[in-house]
């Protein structure tokens, strides 16, 4: 039995279009477009959020990480996959991002370094 939803967002509407013409699975598994701000779901829509590299490309991190915390049930899980130091370079300065994660309320996990120059940092939403 098949259940659950995943949605991929990504601010470039041409490869939403193409994800969506490739491997959209209406109600299932869709793509949308997103600003950088709002992900357009309820609070507490997701079990799991999983970010790649989307921090350095966002004007605010921490207002798009508070965005993921949102839309993150309690107690869900949120996966970010950053550089390996930890930083994203926004606008031409480093944002530490385990600073950015403390402030919107998530609890860190784990660090594990996957390559020389990724980490990914698990982190939790705390459960209410």
């Amino acid at each position: 039995m098949t259940k659950g939803y995943a949605c991929g967002v990504d601010t470039s509407v041409a490869l939403v279009a193409l994800a969506n013409r490739l491997r959209a699975v209406p109600g299932k598994l869709e793509f949308r477009p997103w600003d950088g701000r709002s992900l357009g779901w309820p609070d507490g829509s997701f079990d799991r959020v999983l970010s790649r590299f989307a921090l350095a490309r966002c004007a605010d991190p921490t207002a798009a990480v508070r965005e993921m915390h949102r839309v993150l049930r309690a107690g869900g899980w949120g996966y970010f996959l950053e550089a390996a130091d930890g930083t994203a370079a926004v606008g031409g300065s480093a944002v530490a991002l385990p600073q950015v994660l403390d402030r919107c309320e998530f609890v860190a996990t784990a660090t594990p370094r996957l390559r020389d120059a990724t980490v990914l940092l698990r982190v939790q939403r705390a459960a209410q």
